[in-house]
């Protein structure tokens, strides 16, 4: 009787546990390459015609910098990591840097006035730790206003 996988455990990390949906993505006119979804809450919002994949590139770019500027969340291990450096003053420059550029997207999400506190927060728990967003009409209007809003930061 083959063994049946009950929690996350039985794959190692919860991240093995997910479930991978592989989809096309539109690259332009004529072309078009293979997405893999890793079963994440913006995966799901993609897949279930909640969000369109302009909201999910966007969502996605959120999570990214997120990453970038040190925030954890559940997401798979990255082997590449950067080149460790000897100079503490090098060291201690890129963190710093790195500092400032989370404050500064914070900033900007929190005034922003589609976005605001309440809803940034909202918006790193759904791209870092798979939290839901909600599924009434008004919610997910505000996620898409959401969206829109940080189009308009990432621009600038």
């Amino acid at each position: 009787m083959p063994k049946k996988l009950r929690d996350a455990m039985d794959a190692g990390t919860p991240q093995m546990a997910r479930h991978f949906t592989v989809v096309p993505k539109l690259v332009s006119p004529t072309e078009t390459t293979m997405k893999v979804l890793d079963g994440g809450e913006i995966d799901r919002l993609l897949l279930h015609d909640v969000i369109n994949p302009n909201h999910h590139g966007t969502l996605s770019m959120l999570a990214k910098r997120l990453y970038a500027y040190g925030f954890s969340g559940m997401r798979s291990p990255d082997y590449a990591s950067p080149p460790t450096h000897l100079d503490p003053e090098l060291v201690s420059a890129k963190k710093a840097e790195t500092i400032r550029g989370a404050v500064a997207l914070i900033k900007k999400m929190d005034g922003h006035p589609h976005i605001q506190r309440h809803r940034r927060v909202k918006l790193v728990n759904l791209v870092l730790y798979d939290a839901g967003w909600g599924a009434l009409r008004h919610q997910i209007e505000d996620l898409h206003a959401c969206c829109h809003a940080l189009d308009d930061i990432f621009i600038r």
